[in-house]
């Protein structure tokens, strides 16, 4: 199972590599109810996306500029994230896609080492993340990409979001999206540097059995096996 907890959840928007109040409390929803196959996923938040944007780099822009100061941003966040999921008693341990990822024209990341530590009982905890480009300096491998590589056929992808699920233009949720054509009246979502909501969407069209989409008062819903929030699938 893939949980995916986007960094608008995690962190607080307009502060300073700053946690959200509902840090701990999401956090310990995670410890207590995570199956023994999950990996978490989570999001840059107000870590990283400042510095990637100050630097110029996104999922499309090369830029060796600022790389590292980007990557040790979330990884300050992802330390943050892994000794509170271990005070709460989870066997947590930290991937870094710095380490394990590239791009090449495509988008390279080795699976086996998150699979491995799941397979050993301990809980991967994955972050989007800057990672070295074949064109030349880094770009941004985002935690909804990561989420949807990392599922393998029919595993079960959650994303956390801040909003609760896909939205209509009226504010309500969508019980369902089955194509990003009926984004169209939702804005194009580039809201950051990873696209939004509309490219959650896209990378859940591309899952074979697609995912939710909620927000962080039914995490333990969908860990507990449930449907909940937008269901996004073709």
């Amino acid at each position: 199972m893939i949980l995916k907890i986007g960094g608008s959840v995690l962190t607080e928007k307009d502060g300073d590599e700053t946690v959200a109040g509902v840090f701990d409390d999401v956090l310990a929803t995670v410890a207590r109810e995570a199956p023994d196959d999950l990996v978490l996923v989570h999001g840059a938040g107000s870590f990283g996306h400042p510095h990637a944007e100050r630097h110029g780099i996104d999922e499309r822009t090369a830029s060796v500029e600022g790389a590292y100061e980007t990557h040790a941003a979330v990884a300050r966040l992802n330390r943050q994230v892994v000794e509170t999921l271990n005070s709460h008693g989870v066997d947590a341990v930290p991937v870094h896609p710095s380490s394990c990822g590239w791009r090449d024209g495509g988008t390279r990341f080795q699976t086996g080492a998150v699979e491995s530590l799941r397979d050993a009982g301990f809980l991967p905890v994955v972050h989007g993340d800057v990672v070295a480009d074949a064109h030349g300096g880094a770009s941004v491998l985002s935690g909804d990409e990561l989420a949807v590589r990392l599922a393998e056929e029919d595993e079960r992808i959650g994303m956390c979001t801040s909003a609760g699920g896909v939205l209509n233009e009226e504010g309500n949720r969508l019980g369902r999206v089955s194509s990003v054509e009926e984004l169209t009246e939702l804005g194009d979502g580039t809201d950051d540097v990873t696209r939004g909501i509309r490219g959650k969407v896209e990378r859940l069209l591309s899952a074979p059995s697609g995912g939710y989409v909620f927000g962080a008062d039914e995490i333990d819903a969908y860990l507990g096996g449930n449907d909940v929030g937008t269901l996004v699938r073709r």
